[in-house]
């Protein structure tokens, strides 16, 4: 018997192995059964029918409460995003300065007094002095 008929021979004997469980009947059965179970049988041929078309009212409400809930988080961050804006609107390369800040500080003051939210009443944010201007003055 020479190398290639030893090999071939090792060969259907590791595929006999391998084959032998499904000798059982009772688990070629079972196999079967749970194959039944699980398929999927999609339907290509019939054509499909609209029941019903319409707006459902719990999506048009909770589409407004979110609106409403970007509303509120918008207003009560306004001048977190308008600084925001302020430093995105500046050109890419060039560096942050002490100048910048008090610009952008002064831009604030003036758009939170003379803006069209000054009547809104809401505090000063921690971050923004009163006097900025004259505050960032005396840092530099």
């Amino acid at each position: 018997m020479g190398q290639a008929e030893r090999r071939a021979r090792e060969t259907i004997d590791r595929l006999l192995q391998a084959v032998k469980p499904l000798s059982n009947p009772t688990l070629r059965t079972l196999i079967l059964t749970l194959k039944q179970q699980k398929e999927l049988l999609i339907d290509t041929v019939t054509q499909d029918c609209v029941l019903e078309a319409g707006f459902s009212e719990a999506a048009r409400e909770r589409a407004q409460g979110i609106v409403h809930g970007f509303e509120a988080f918008i207003d009560t961050h306004r001048d977190e995003i308008t600084a925001l804006q302020i430093l995105y609107n500046r050109p890419t390369k060039a560096p942050l300065t002490l100048d910048d800040l008090q610009a952008l500080a002064d831009t604030l003051q003036a758009r939170r007094t003379c803006g069209p939210k000054a009547s809104s009443g809401r505090p000063t944010p921690h971050w923004m002095p009163a006097r900025s201007g004259a505050r960032l003055a005396a840092a530099s």
